[in-house]
């Protein structure tokens, strides 16, 4: 079996810009007349990203895969279970800090760029207004050979996270404090909510079984309380002081509201998955008087516990979005009227993006998110439709399968194709990254060979894949007399998504042969005028770059090399789709003929 992704070209389209230079020369419009004849370079291209299956070793062989920041798969970490081997003590606090995961990962040939991972509320504020951010810091550290297994950041990688406030499912990583009744109660928030200094709950319990209440409680966040609301505002304040301006943290869910942060408010479950219903109960739900009589006893006043409203909502996305002015923000997509608000919020010059995590289920991704949303702008453009060609859709597998009541649905099938539905959603929601890991079954080998082709054709399709197809380069001369390059290069894009990153393309030109170098033919770079983000997928775009070359340039033939750099000196040049990259991440282009511009006169041919 042999998986193989091809991207495509299908159109050109022409593009002309002023163009700047970094060092070494003075950029000239595309105006400047040019003299000579063009030398065409085609560089070596990677043939696509693929994966295949070695019967004989049973394992998967994959080629050609780029590692970009959000683009493909990201690696992900999560918070340390208490447990046997690690106990909390009477007198310390638990080791709540990341972890790697890898039992049921891809085995990919590389290093993605992204490293995600969630995290509670309780761990950043174990006292209110008394913060401790050290469980990020931690994995911001770079990764070193001497702890192979901390969660750490690759060079050049980044790091994002959610927030939890209440997480349904995993009693053993939350804050587990003691009720008045004598059993726990599990929180994903600080335990100041669950009873302030004035002996008020900003919150309710509900029963893990409400049929066995030794098995202790859950405490729900009261979303529509104006301290819970206002305590958001100032954790988020806190981790944006903190981290908006790191180069390190990557993209930020907008989270707390909800089960996981995931803006819905669904299952209570306990050794069978969502077996008590939504949170809170519905009123014609069996243990619906639960929340009448956790809300009297809390409040001392009758009437059932409500969902957030949208007035709390819009508090919590906000305090995001104030939080974090310079950094790429995702919104779940559970709440469509929250998912609208945010869709119409640009922060800084990015708007927000999207995230789902039910990737590959079939009914489970289309509820609640068609594929034509009720969201539009004031021209009437479908705003969740065509968010993808502006901010990233970042998801992961639908993984969960730890009960017959909620098998797994990672690989469920679509009824209309009898295909899988993860690899129908990728192309056609244009994903950006996705989660390498949760698929089910816990071991990546205990996957069937279809499961894992169909993980290795999510992974490979999604995100971008640069290359410069094609370079016309012209010499010539400016209206002062000076020497002009001309480059035209055929940008391609045959991934299924835009770059996100403000990347600057960069050029150089080297010495070769019996030329000899000079400082800036080694330092020196030109810096194109092309904007990635703005070449999509699908349509190749040509575009002209033209500049002064210096006075003193001796003629003769050159290296002409290419490198998209991160302007912030941080992330790792950009994987491109080619071939011959060197150490410095530039990539060999090929060899040009500069011809003795010095004169003054017309040049000739080369």
């Amino acid at each position: 079996m042999r998986i193989m992704i091809i991207r495509g070209i299908t159109r050109l389209s022409i593009l002309a810009s002023l163009c700047f230079v970094a060092t070494g020369a003075v950029a000239q419009s595309a105006s400047t007349p040019v003299e000579t004849a063009s030398q065409v370079l085609t560089p070596a291209k990677l043939p696509p990203a693929q994966a295949t299956f070695d019967p004989a070793t049973q394992q998967w062989v994959v080629s050609n895969e780029l590692f970009n920041p959000t683009s493909g798969f990201y690696t992900v970490v999560a918070q340390k279970l208490i447990g046997p081997n690690n106990p909390p003590c009477p007198h310390c606090a638990p080791d709540l800090n990341f972890q790697p995961i890898t039992s049921d990962a891809a085995p990919l040939p590389g290093v993605p760029a992204n490293v995600y991972g969630r995290l509670s509320w309780h761990t950043l504020e174990p006292l209110e207004g008394h913060y401790d951010l050290s469980v990020i810091d931690h994995v911001l550290e770079p990764c070193a050979l001497s702890k192979p297994g901390a969660a750490c950041l690759p060079r050049g990688a980044t790091f994002g996270f959610r927030v939890m406030a209440f997480n349904p499912q995993y009693k053993l990583d939350t804050n587990v404090t003691t009720g008045d009744d004598g059993y726990p109660i599990y929180s994903d928030s600080p335990a100041y909510l669950l009873k302030d200094g004035a002996g008020k709950a900003h919150g309710w319990l509900l029963p893990v079984n409400p049929t066995d209440a030794t098995q202790g409680h859950y405490f729900v966040p009261d979303w529509n309380d104006k301290f819970v609301i206002g305590r958001i505002w100032a954790l988020l304040k806190a981790l944006g002081n903190r981290y908006d301006g790191d180069p390190r943290i990557g993209t930020i869910d907008i989270g707390l509201y909800g089960s996981w942060g995931e803006w819905h408010t669904a299952g209570l479950p306990d050794s069978t998955d969502y077996k008590w219903g939504a949170i809170p109960y519905a009123t014609n739900a069996t243990y619906y008087n639960i929340n009448e009589q956790a809300y009297e006893a809390n409040n001392g006043v009758p009437g059932a516990y409500q969902a957030g409203s949208d007035t709390s909502k819009q508090a919590i996305i906000w305090a995001h979005v104030r939080a974090f002015p310079n950094k790429q923000l995702v919104m779940l997509t559970d709440d469509a009227t929250s998912l609208c608000t945010a869709m119409h919020i640009n922060v800084g010059n990015a708007p927000i993006g999207l995230r789902r995590d039910s990737l590959g289920s079939y009914t489970g991704w289309a509820a609640g998110f068609p594929p034509a949303s009720e969201c539009k702008s004031a021209d009437g453009q479908d705003l969740v439709a065509g968010r993808w060609k502006h901010a990233p859709f970042v998801t992961e597998p639908f993984g969960n399968g730890s009960s017959a009541e909620f098998p797994c649905q990672t690989f469920e099938t679509d009824p209309t194709t009898n295909q899988l539905a993860i690899l129908e959603e990728v192309p056609q929601y244009h994903l950006a990254a996705i989660k390498n890991g949760a698929f089910c079954t816990g071991t990546w080998s205990a996957l069937t060979q279809t499961e894992q082709a169909a993980v290795w054709t999510a992974g490979l399709t999604a995100g971008y894949r640069y290359w410069p197809g094609r370079i016309a380069v012209q010499v010539g001369q400016s209206d002062q007399g000076r020497a002009v390059l001309s480059l035209n290069t055929q940008w391609n894009n045959g991934g299924i998504t835009p770059t996100y990153v403000p990347w600057r393309v960069e050029f150089v030109l080297r010495a070769s042969g019996a030329v000899s170098a000079a400082a800036w033919q080694t330092s020196g770079r030109f810096a194109s005028g092309i904007e990635l983000r703005n070449v999509l997928p699908g349509s190749p775009t040509s575009f002209a770059d033209n500049f002064v070359l210096p006075t003193d340039l001796a003629p003769g033939r050159y290296e002409l090399d290419i490198r998209v750099a991160d302007p912030r000196h941080y992330l790792m040049p950009m994987q491109l789709a080619l071939k011959d990259q060197g150490a410095d991440g530039y990539y060999r282009l090929g060899t040009v003929q500069i011809p003795d511009t010095r004169g003054g006169g017309r040049t000739a041919s080369p």
